[in-house]
């Protein structure tokens, strides 16, 4: 009589069952740990606040018709060292880099235009793309 699939037949492989069982927790705890520890980061990022004439200058740099994969990397380094970014460790690579330096730039224009009475009327709608 054969054991169903999901039961080891003998120790060695219970052994193997619990080391893929453990590596799995192992995958999931660290992917976990990715998304708050990249959350973590972000939030301290779009926390720091810039003042409205480094901004002014910043968008003068950076060409917002243009998506954050297709801006010069010139532009991008001296945006990310205008908005106070520079020296970041980012543990997800450049890709992730840039798109926080759209979303920086992004939040602090929202928050200036804000504070002089502009509502967004779409909350999902990014004012870089629309």
């Amino acid at each position: 009589m054969s054991l169903p699939p999901s039961v080891p037949s003998s120790s060695e492989d219970a052994s193997f069952h619990t080391v893929s069982t453990s590596s799995k927790e192992r995958a999931a705890e660290t992917n976990t740990f990715d998304k708050f520890s990249h959350r973590r980061l972000r939030g301290a990022v779009l926390k720091k606040k810039v003042p409205v004439d480094v901004l002014t200058k910043t968008i003068q740099l950076y060409n917002l018709e243009l998506s954050y994969d297709k801006q010069p990397a010139e532009v991008m380094d001296e945006v990310e060292r205008m908005l106070g970014m520079e020296g970041i460790e980012w543990p997800f690579g450049p890709k992730e880099r840039l798109q926080m330096i759209s979303a920086k730039l992004e939040h602090e224009l929202k928050r200036v235009l804000k504070s002089y009475g502009y509502a967004f009327p779409f909350s999902s709608c990014s004012i870089m793309s629309c």
